[in-house]
């Protein structure tokens, strides 16, 4: 039984002497969560069971991520990266998607950190990037399906100083909306391109340059908590929900 689906006001039925309680009403944040990848060990298994278990590039290894749980995937520079051969369960079927991820640059700016991506024109869905301007913002990019580009920039800088970010990148089908959060709150909200190429040559890409032919980027930084969303837009609750005031959240948690 799926608990999580009951109403508020149904009761679970007691437990040895705890009694009764009344059951959470839970995030219902695993609906639509094709893909969601943990980093709790260095298997790299997706925790939604779909079966997208990464592959490593060198020797990636645990950290320490968000909340202080030892959920997070460490990088060294230009010798190691993690990517997942496209499937059902990676792309955008020409419909909304949403992708989160988190980011500690260990003070480095970072370019290309997370993508669905072959490195090759007409064979990026989309991309998690920085600016390289005198802020360096974050920005994503979405590419339709004659080529062209739609580039999202955010309005908040990049944090250097060894800080753990979460960034969520949406996509909806229905308004061309894209959107990017950072740290929970939305900071830019313009029209993409409709639809969002859907590519099954496109692998899903970790700690990968897209200006480098998907080469390890050569900074070190770590990522934690990657998950897919197909066919769903989060809201801005949801977005709330995932940045957990800063601790982010396993799979279990987002039930």
């Amino acid at each position: 039984m799926n608990w999580g689906n009951w109403k508020s006001n149904k009761i679970i039925p007691p437990f040895g002497s705890a009694g009764s309680s009344v059951i959470p009403a839970g995030t219902g944040l695993q609906t639509n969560l094709t893909a969601f990848w943990q980093f709790q060990n260095t298997s790299w298994l997706d925790s939604t069971g779909n079966g997208s278990t990464l592959t490593a590039t060198g020797s990636p290894t645990i950290g320490t991520g968000p909340g202080g749980l030892n959920t997070c995937v460490s990088f060294s520079g230009g010798t190691m990266a993690l990517s997942c051969a496209s499937n059902s369960f990676l792309v955008s079927n020409n419909g909304s998607i949403s992708i989160s991820g988190w980011i500690n640059t260990n003070g480095n700016f970072i370019d290309g950190w997370l993508s669905k991506s072959n490195f090759a024109f007409q064979q990026t869905e989309w991309q998690f990037e920085h600016v390289f301007t005198s802020n360096n913002f974050y920005q994503c990019g979405a590419n339709n399906s004659g080529g062209s580009e739609i580039v999202v920039i955010s309005t908040t800088p990049v944090d250097t100083s060894n800080n753990w970010m979460h960034i969520v990148f949406t996509y909806d089908v229905g308004s061309t909306a894209l959107k990017i959060y950072v740290n929970g709150s939305l900071v830019t909200n313009p029209s993409g391109p409709n639809p969002i190429l859907s590519t099954s040559l496109a692998p899903f890409n970790i700690w990968r340059d897209d200006n480098n032919s998907g080469n390890p980027l050569a900074q070190s930084g770590s990522v934690a908590f990657v998950g897919f969303w197909q066919g769903r837009v989060l809201s801005a609750g949801d977005v709330s929900l995932l940045y957990n005031s800063g601790n982010g959240r396993t799979y279990a948690q987002m039930a």
